[in-house]
């Protein structure tokens, strides 16, 4: 009331009273030189208290509106760049295990990994996965099989067998036979 200027505020702080007093910005809000308020920073900007301009969140990092730090993706989650205001998942076949990511990585063959994972699994006995990103395992044909977190199924040597999903071959009882590779099943003797 009165008064024969306008005041202002050195960068960081605002005018919060009638009397012109500056107080500074909280977490989460900045202000410009000569400014007489605090502005919100955006979602994926952050700032400290006194600051004079909100600052993007790296990747690997996020933040809400307002906000006075940037928080690490989780594992699991990535931001590929700087200033995001969330964090996606790590898609099936790729993984981040750490917290902070920018990328996920891609499943070494014989594992997968479903959407949002912090590790790859090997594929169980008796499947495969030869696939880069491995998002699922194929199950093993009869006649051949595979140990767990193989990238290919293997043909029954002669004189041995094996059903669907198998992790090893039998060999043929007494009696019986396999004169081929890769047999689901063995023949009498006759």
């Amino acid at each position: 009331v009165g008064a024969a200027a306008c005041l202002s505020c050195p960068a960081g702080r605002m005018v919060v009273s009638p009397a012109g007093l500056c107080t500074a910005c909280p977490a989460g809000r900045s202000s410009a030189s000569r400014s007489n308020r605090c502005t919100s920073c955006a979602p994926g900007r952050w700032s400290d208290p006194r600051s004079s301009e909100c600052l993007l969140c790296p990747a690997g990092f996020w933040s809400g509106a307002e906000a006075g730090r940037c928080t690490p993706c989780l594992a699991g989650t990535l931001s590929r760049q700087s200033g995001s205001a969330q964090c996606d998942a790590c898609l099936a076949g790729r993984f981040s295990e750490a917290s902070g990511a920018s990328d996920c990585q891609a499943c070494p063959p014989g594992h997968w990994s479903f959407v949002g994972a912090n590790a790859c699994r090997p594929c169980p006995e008796g499947t495969r996965s030869n696939g880069i990103p491995g998002t699922s395992c194929e199950t093993c044909e009869a006649g051949t099989f595979s140990p767990p977190g193989s990238m290919t199924c293997k043909s029954c040597e002669v004189g041995k067998y094996s059903s669907i999903k198998a992790g090893q071959c039998w060999g043929c009882t007494a009696g019986r036979y396999s004169s081929t590779v890769g047999s689901s099943a063995c023949d009498r003797c006759r």
